[in-house]
């Protein structure tokens, strides 16, 4: 809204700022945004706050950090329907574990412990 103040943190104001550029296609897979030291530059912050948005966004999956080279945008998967998704149509509600189906792995003559295969559906973590 005009003559409102964004309050949000100097972060987070830089990473909404190339999250929309990525959604909206002005920033294309491949893409690579400004190194840290120039987003520090350029948003007048410090380098801690430019790393801190960049790792925004990498955790929200919309770009990657390729060591040497620099922060490239990733691919944007389809936007997914309202109904429900292949990953949670029919799911159990409070289910933790995971199924796991197969041979019982053998052990090898170190391992103290019995493996624990195959491992069966659970209504809460496993104990450590």
């Amino acid at each position: 809204m005009a003559g409102q103040a964004d309050n949000r943190a100097p972060y987070a104001k830089i990473a909404a700022h190339y999250t929309e550029l990525i959604t909206s296609g002005q920033l294309q897979p491949g893409s690579l945004l400004p190194s840290i030291k120039n987003l520090a530059e350029e948003w007048n912050v410090s380098t801690a706050t430019a790393e801190k948005a960049l790792r925004k966004l990498r955790n929200e999956g919309l770009v990657r950090g390729i060591h040497g080279i620099g922060t490239e945008v990733l691919d944007q998967p389809a936007p997914m329907s309202s109904g429900p998704s292949a990953r949670t149509e029919g799911a159990v509600p409070g289910l933790v574990g995971v199924q796991v189906n197969g041979p019982t792995p053998t052990r090898p003559p170190s391992c103290p412990h019995p493996p624990k295969w195959p491992m069966r559906w659970t209504s809460s973590p496993a104990p450590m």
